[in-house]
Order: structure tokens, then C-alpha cells, then sequence
């Protein structure tokens, strides 16, 4: 009997990828499985490859469920504050005309993701791959992708520089004889800690408890207001039209509370093949819901109060005396809530820093001990190349010698026709701290973290902060580049009607974006001048 060397890692990891295929050998050299030439992979409708049915994949309800979780969060807080700014009609007008835009333009990008799939856009990499950034690479090319890619950096930190500001002054309304910003300076090293989770898998449990904490902070809200809905905390009347050069807020504050718009597709990829079709009917419901929580945040909460001064409603409860023990403990759930969404609303402008300058989790893989140890660099620069070539790997012929088998397989990595891309210049730097290296991503995300703390901390207001971010980021990649990326996908069977509608929306986004964002700067100049 021959004897047998010991497996090293490679050839661990080598084997475990070749079970499938050696389960179906026959044990007998006679007996040899055939292979041949590698064929184009099976495609779905969409002319991208079709994937079998995994554990993970969500259910239309649970597609639902994530739709309305990640549309809800401070940005609905601030609501009661923009119908405080706008006055009560004006701020009906908006969100009956901004919403049902903003709904549709979710509705295109949805629909130009399967354009994309279907004029085979996709070129084999798998739908569950494919995000914002990438449909605008395919409709608007390289440059268009790229800006996408700047705007939706910039409208995370953004996000997340609200988070900061939100925290704190929840924080600072319960324990008042503490500065807002002490709080800032103290939750920044704790952050820091929380976005080395680089996997959003590892986050279901700070979602799952956020989610809790934002249901449960909304329904104490409603318990605390509609008792006095009959006017013995406001005694004015209620006031139907506010100043004319506020009513801009109105718009940002709405652009930002509809945040979710990077991750519909997310969502939409995570379905199970046959229940992708329901999704647009599933996204309409669930952005639906959506609005009709803004709206009766803001109503029921600008009615009973009148006026309302802070962009977070569990902090203005508090300055009318609205059962002090009970809204501190609304005010913590919050801040729990808002704490726990950071590294999530988080990853997204991570990893688009991490690709750009080489840290991505792909590239480091080998530096982290996943790959195997005598992988060369080109096999590990692109696992998924590897794994390709792992599934069209020729037996040697005549023999099924196992370490014959797994000698092919290795060739058939170092030497593949289609060799990946080199690892970016970068990949390997390191700092060191104390003697010890230190991997950049890490140092990368904290100084990220410390730059939207650093934002939090120097602008002055947080209601401010939530219109520019709204009125230049959220509208320019809620309302003004869906049209364009689905009319560059299918100009060719647009109506006149359907030219009309796209450029009223347009319009929307522009006109509503830039009047927020020079009443937002009007606002910080003020502010800085202490004139506000």
C-alpha cells in the first residue's frame, strides 16, 4: 500500500474544493469522468447565471420588512421638525408630490437592473453582485459610475456625521449639565470599534436590536402625544403656513429621511430567484408604509407641540415636560438604535475607500491567512477566478490518483487563460503602532469615523447638517439620477408622456435640492455669526 504524506493547507483546501467532483469518480483507472470543453453557464431570464436556492435568501415579507427598517430612522424623527419650519400645508404639498417621485425613481433603478441582466450587462458575474454603482458603470460608463460612487461616499459619512449629531444631543437633553459635544468626543472611540466589522452578515444582531429600539421609540411617541391632540400643551392655533424661506427645509429634510435608496438593490438581490418578479410590488407597499409613518410623525407631533425647535422629536419632548422618566428612557432607546445603525450605514462608503486604495477584503484575503499557503499571488488576487477554474478542471487522464487530481486543479489556477488583475499598488502597506503592525484598512476606517465625528462636532445644528446632506446627496441619487440611467437603458421605447414625467421629476430633484441647500448654507452662515 503506498503510503501517505500529510495534507499542509493547501492541499487541504485544495481536496475540500474537489469533493464534489471526486464523490462522482469511480474508483477503478478504467473508469475515468469525461469533461468537456467548458460551456457558457446556464442563464436565468436575465442572461446572468443562475444560482441555486440558498438558506439566506429573504421572502417577499421579509423584503418588505427591510424596506420599511431602512427608510426608518432619525431622518423620520426630524419630520415633526421640517412641518415646524414649512408650516402644515406647504409641508403636505411636498411630501405628497416628493414621495410618490421618490418611490418611482426606486421603482427605475430597480428596472434598469434588469436591463442590465438582460442585454447581458452582467457579463457572468452573479445578480447578487450587482449595486447602485455598478448599473451606472453599464449605463453611464465608467465616469458615471464613478460619480455615483463620490455621492454615495459622501451621503453615508454624511448619514453617519448625523448619527453622531443625533446621539448627542439626545444624550445631552437627558443629562443636561453635560455638553453635546463631550458626548461626541466619547462615543468616537467606541465607534471606532464597532466598523471593524467588515462582513454586513455580522451586523444582523445590531440591526435586529436597533429595529426594536426605533419600533418601540415611535409607538412611545405616539402614546405621549395624541393624549394632548386637544391643545392644552399648544394654545395657538395651528399654524397652516410657515415662512416662506424656511419651506426649502421641508424638501431636504424629506430627501434625507428617505435614505434607503442604496439599499434597494441589496434587498432586491437577497430575494429568491422566483420571488424577484413580486419585488417592485413589495417595494412600492413597503415604501408606502414608509411615508405614511413620516406622515403621521409629523403631523401628530407639529399639532400637539406647535413649534418645535430640535431635528429629534424624543429631545423636544422632553423640553415640554412630557413624562420626564419615561421619555429619558425614549431618548436612550434611540440613541441605542441610532449607535447600533452607525456601522451599517457605515459600510457602504468603507468599502468603496478600502477598493480605491487596494484594502478590499478580496486583495488582503491571502494576508489573512484564508488563502492557501502556497498560492501564488495571481491565484489569490480573484478567488472567484480560482473557484472557475477549480469547476473546469480536467482530471488527468488514465489515473485517479487524488494527488495527480489535486496537482491539475493546481495548475489549472496558476496557469488559467483569463488571469485576474494584479492586487492594486497598496495592498500589503501597513503602519506600525507600539512595534506591531497594523493592517490599513483598519486605519482607514478610524480615520473615517474620526472625520464624520470631527463634521458632527463643528457644525452647529443638526437640522442644518440633515438639509445639505439631503438637499445635495440624497436628491441627486434619489431623484435625478434614476431617470437618466433608465432612460439611457430605454430611451428607445420612451413615449412623450414618459419624456414628460422623467423631466418633471428631474425638476423636482434640481429646483427642490437647490433651494434646500442655499437655505441650508443661509442657515450655517447664520449660525457661525450667531445670528440663529
Amino acid at each position: 500500500m503506498a503510503s501517505v504524506r500529510p495534507l499542509s493547507k493547501s492541499d487541504s483546501l485544495i481536496r475540500g474544493r474537489m469533493g464534489a467532483h471526486m464523490n462522482g469518480a469511480s474508483s477503478s483507472r478504467a473508469s475515468v469522468p469525461e469533461f468537456s470543453t467548458p460551456k457558457a453557464p446556464a442563464t436565468s431570464e436575465f442572461s446572468a447565471p443562475k444560482e441555486p436556492e440558498k438558506h439566506g435568501e429573504l421572502k417577499l415579507w421579509q423584503a418588505y420588512v427591510h424596506v420599511v427598517k431602512g427608510n426608518v430612522g432619525p431622518g423620520c424623527l426630524s419630520m415633526p421638525y421640517a412641518f415646524s419650519q414649512g408650516g402644515l400645508i406647504p409641508s403636505l404639498c411636498i411630501m405628497i408630490v416628493f414621495a410618490p417621485a421618490c418611490i418611482y425613481c426606486m421603482l427605475l433603478l430597480v428596472w434598469s437592473k434588469h436591463k442590465m441582466l438582460l442585454d447581458g450587462g452582467a457579463r457572468g458575474v452573479s445578480p447578487r453582485q450587482i449595486n447602485f454603482e455598478e448599473v451606472g458603470v453599464y449605463a453611464l460608463g465608467t465616469m458615471g459610475g464613478k460619480i455615483i460612487e463620490v455621492f454615495v461616499l459622501f451621503t453615508q459619512l454624511g448619514v453617519c456625521s448625523i448619527y453622531f449629531d443625533f446621539c448627542s444631543t439626545n444624550l445631552h437633553a437627558v443629562f443636561p449639565n453635560v455638553e453635546a459635544k463631550v458626548f461626541i468626543i466619547l462615543m468616537t472611540p467606541v465607534t471606532m470599534m464597532t466598523v471593524l466589522i467588515r462582513d454586513a452578515r455580522g451586523l444582523v444582531v445590531f440591526s435586529t436590536i436597533a429595529s426594536f429600539f426605533i419600533v418601540s421609540a415611535l409607538l412611545t411617541i405616539y402614546g405621549e402625544v395624541i393624549p394632548h391632540l386637544g391643545g392644552d400643551l399648544y394654545k395657538g392655533p395651528i399654524r397652516m403656513f410657515g415662512q416662506l424661506d424656511r419651506v426649502p427645509l421641508v424638501f431636504g429634510s424629506l430627501a434625507f429621511a428617505f435614505e434607503g435608496i442604496g439599499l434597494i438593490l441589496p434587498i432586491e438581490s437577497s430575494l429568491a430567484e422566483n420571488q424577484r418578479a413580486g419585488f417592485p410590488r413589495v417595494l412600492g407597499i413597503g415604501m408606502t408604509t414608509v411615508a405614511i409613518i413620516f406622515l403621521i410623525t409629523g403631523v401628530l407631533c407639529f399639532v400637539a407641540l406647535g413649534t418645535v425647535d430640535n431635528a429629534s422629536i424624543t429631545a423636544s419632548l422632553l423640553g415640554v415636560g412630557l413624562g420626564e422618566k419615561v421619555l429619558d428612557l425614549l431618548n436612550m432607546m434611540v440613541c441605542a438604535a441610532v449607535f447600533l445603525t452607525y456601522p451599517l450605514q457605515f459600510l457602504p462608503a468603507a468599502q468603496i475607500v478600502e477598493k480605491k486604495t487596494g484594502q478590499d477584503q478580496t486583495v488582503t484575503a491571502k494576508f489573512r491567512g484564508i488563502a492557501p499557503e502556497g498560492a501564488s499571488n495571481e491565484a489569490v488576487a480573484l478567488i472567484p477566478t480560482g473557484e472557475r477554474a477549480l469547476t473546469n478542471a480536467p482530471m488527468a487522464a488514465g489515473t485517479s490518483d487524488t494527488r495527480a487530481t489535486e496537482e491539475s486543479v493546481r495548475l489549472s489556477i496558476n496557469e488559467s487563460s483569463t488571469p485576474p488583475p494584479e492586487a492594486p499598488p497598496g495592498c500589503l502597506r501597513s503602519c506600525t503602532w507600539k512595534g506591531r503592525l497594523v493592517p490599513l484598512w483598519i486605519l482607514l476606517r478610524m480615520m473615517l469615523v474620526l472625520g464624520t465625528a470631527l463634521c458632527a462636532y463643528s457644525l452647529p445644528d443638526l437640522g442644518i447638517l440633515i438639509t445639505l446632506i439631503g438637499s445635495v446627496c440624497s436628491t441627486t441619487l434619489g431623484l435625478i439620477l434614476p431617470p437618466i440611467i433608465h432612460q439611457r437603458l430605454y430611451g428607445d421605447t420612451y413615449s412623450v408622456a414618459r419624456y414628460t414625467l422623467h423631466g418633471a421629476v428631474m425638476l423636482i430633484g434640481v429646483v427642490g435640492g437647490s433651494l434646500g441647500f442655499f437655505s441650508a448654507v443661509k442657515d450655517l452662515l447664520a449660525s457661525a455669526s450667531g445670528e440663529r
